[in-house]
């Protein structure tokens, strides 16, 4: 497949899972459709740490991390940074705290469709923010 025939081709995104694969079938998918991953990484002090060192467009993450650590934390680094966040999740809407309520939320088991399609419209609000 041709660069331009994919289009996360030009987008670097981080993957934060702590569940192995998970986060191999989230990099698979979207590495199919040109995107470059940052990690995947499972816990917070790993993702900080790439946010840090590398450019990211975009963040997919699991909201309950490795030893019950929470992403919150990050969500609010990212957020800062003008990096959009999709929760992909075992979670409901209902049991994250309402500040995170308008984040976008994809609830495991995760479809592929839904997936690419939430992230192309993230991605879309970003490109018409700047």
């Amino acid at each position: 497949m041709m660069a331009a025939e994919q289009p996360l081709g030009d987008q670097r995104v981080l993957v934060v899972e702590d569940e192995y694969f998970i986060a191999l079938e989230i990099a698979d998918t979207l590495t199919a459709e040109g995107a470059e991953i940052a990690g995947p990484v499972e816990n917070v002090a790993k993702a900080t740490k790439v946010v840090s060192e590398e450019h990211v467009d975009l963040c997919l993450l699991d909201i309950a991390l490795i030893g019950g650590e929470r992403s919150y934390p990050l969500v609010d680094l990212l957020s800062e940074a003008g990096v959009p966040v999709i929760f992909v999740t075992g979670y409901e809407r209902e049991a994250i705290p309402s500040r995170y309520g308008k984040l976008p939320i994809i609830v495991k088991p995760f479809d592929r469709d839904i997936l690419l399609k939430t992230i192309a419209e993230q991605l879309g609000a970003k490109r018409r923010k700047e």
